[in-house]
């Protein structure tokens, strides 16, 4: 058998194009290639974020940290904000004492 017979025994073997895809389906594959992609750009976005994100300061003085608000009142203490008097209660809030 020669080159060419070769070569045309080849071309013949070769596989038959896919089948042409609707319009509707390629709209539907790249909206899921967008969505995809604009999720993992934002969860890369979130990793480096938490990870550049700067250590809270320390609260201000007569204040205790909190996990939630970063810093808060101590629980049950009476003292003066500007010119006024403030009572907090168990929780560290101001007004009267709830019940859980």
């Amino acid at each position: 058998m020669g080159y060419h017979a070769r070569m045309a025994s080849e071309r013949a073997q070769e596989p038959p194009a896919a089948p042409a895809r609707s319009p509707h389906e390629r709209r539907k594959r790249r909206l899921i290639a967008v969505a995809v992609s604009t999720a993992v750009c934002l969860e890369v976005l979130e990793a480096l974020g938490r990870i550049g994100a700067p250590a809270l300061p320390p609260p201000p003085r007569g204040r205790v940290v909190d996990e939630q608000l970063g810093w808060g009142l101590p629980a049950g203490v009476r003292f003066m904000w500007p010119g006024r008097g403030v009572t907090t209660h168990s929780l560290g809030l101001r007004g009267p004492d709830v019940r859980e």
